[in-house]
């Protein structure tokens, strides 16, 4: 984005992220209070900067869920743009390919302008999405590459092109059990499975607490030497069915692991734009804006992954990051096109996503939340309730919930979280709903004030949730 805005401006802009020195943290800060940046290019933090002279807000892919803050202080910073822009009483433009709901609604309210940019950009064409339906078209055992992905891959590398395959899984496996007994390796310190790794060594890992521990030669709890399984796919799993289809392709894995620094980042843009790499295997940090001439085929392994939950948004999210996908393919002289492996083609994202009918879609999902009086027809307050005593978190939820005055509002829980024990806490969650017209803080504050909360327990108040799990 830097090298964009030099070849259009003339300048390289400075950027705000938690990955700069102290020391540029500290010259940019005060060059920002004196007023001698003109622009700064930054993550949800640099809306905190203080700037003598702010005359523009640039919030680029704003339906984006991770400028949802969950850790520390929740805060959104699509909200908190808009609250600084209202305050410097200046321009803020969200811009999105897949706009959120919530900002559509505004735009339909007139609360906000909404400007439609009609074809892509030097209109190239849209890419074609086609749908593999994978209860006709299966893998082979082992396998989670269907034929008609398998083929398109071939032709790709034939037609000496680059392909991308997502799959929002890291690691080699989700799962490592024992065939035996049955064991599962599960986080001690969280209610989830350890994910498996195999490089730089077969490790065990837990994505959430960053728990680490090397996979055993045999069973802790049979103590059998052969029967540990690897079940279902990550994507490093991806690049052994690949080596097996395509053992001379390129290949690359594209996640948190891989690209975990500015250096790592511009030796993947170089070795992409060089065509050192045939095929990149990634999470979903291959959907943010990433332009390579050469890639014209995208392919989603799991495109129901995400699609089915307690997130009221899961089928938005899926809709926008499979559009995001799709997207990164034919953006120069060449056609792109991107195939979803599912098994509900039928289901409103997808058909909507072939059609590249984006109304279709979103008046759809209009009228889903609007029945269920869900954001953004309604207000979503969320209360986590934490403890190291799981019996300890559960008498505060009820406590709490006890406590809730009457109103317009609806209460859902408490219950335990997806995810009941995160970093060694237990979880409990409670969820406050309510037409748009009624303030759910206050309602929150009245149930905190009438709790005595133990000094053991930690309460989380997250206006307008995202996460819920």
């Amino acid at each position: 984005w830097q090298q964009r805005f030099k070849v259009r401006f003339g300048f390289t802009p400075p950027c705000w992220h938690n990955g700069i020195t102290p020391k540029s943290r500290r010259i940019l800060w005060q060059q920002a209070a004196t007023g001698a940046l003109s622009v700064v290019v930054g993550a949800r933090s640099a809306l905190h900067l203080p700037f003598a002279t702010l005359g523009l807000i640039v919030l680029d892919e704003e339906h984006d869920f991770s400028y949802k803050q969950d850790d520390g202080i929740p805060y959104h910073a699509r909200d908190m743009a808009v609250v600084r822009a209202q305050h410097h009483r200046i321009p803020l433009v969200l811009v999105s390919a897949t706009p959120s709901l919530e900002s559509l609604e505004n735009a339909r309210r007139s609360k906000y302008r909404h400007v439609l940019l009609p074809i892509r950009y030097q209109a190239v064409a849209l890419p074609d999405i086609s749908l593999i339906d994978t209860r006709q078209h299966r893998p082979a055992a082992q396998d989670w590459l269907s034929p008609p992905l398998i083929a398109a891959l071939h032709q790709t590398l034939t037609a000496q092109q680059q392909a991308v395959l997502f799959l929002n899984r890291r690691g080699f496996a989700p799962l490592l059990l024992c065939r035996n007994c049955g064991y599962r390796f599960h986080c001690p310190e969280c209610d989830v499975n350890l994910t498996e790794h195999r490089y730089p060594q077969r490790h065990l890992n837990c994505h959430h607490c960053g728990f680490t521990v090397l996979v055993p030669k045999q069973c802790p709890n049979c103590q059998h030497p052969d029967h540990l399984s690897s079940a279902g796919p990550g994507v490093e799993r991806i690049i052994d069915n690949l080596q097996q289809h395509l053992p001379n392709a390129r290949t690359f894995v594209a996640t948190a692991d891989t690209l975990d620094t500015p250096a790592a980042v511009s030796a993947f843009l170089e070795a992409m734009q060089n065509r050192a790499i045939d095929i990149v295997v990634g999470t979903q940090i291959i959907a943010k804006g990433f332009d390579f001439p050469y890639l014209t085929l995208a392919g989603v392994i799991d495109a129901d992954q995400a699609l089915f939950g307690s997130n009221p948004r899961a089928s938005e999210q899926t809709w926008q990051l499979l559009h995001q996908i799709a997207g990164r393919t034919g953006r120069h002289h060449l056609p792109g096109r991107a195939l979803l492996q599912t098994q509900n083609p039928d289901d409103i994202v997808f058909q909507s996503l072939k059609k590249m009918d984006r109304n279709a879609f979103f008046a759809q999902q209009r009228r889903v939340r609007k029945a269920a009086s869900m954001p953004p027809f309604g207000r979503l307050l969320a209360l986590i309730i934490q403890s190291r005593n799981a019996r300890l978190a559960e008498t505060t939820a009820h406590t709490l919930a006890k406590h809730s005055p009457s109103g317009m509002h609806r209460l859902l829980g408490p219950l335990p979280a997806p995810i009941s024990r995160l970093r060694g806490w237990y979880r409990q969650r409670l969820l406050l709903l309510a037409p748009r017209q009624i303030a759910l803080q206050p309602i929150a504050q009245t149930m905190i004030t009438r709790t005595k909360i133990p000094a053991n327990v930690r309460l989380k108040v997250d206006v307008d949730p995202y996460n819920f799990v």
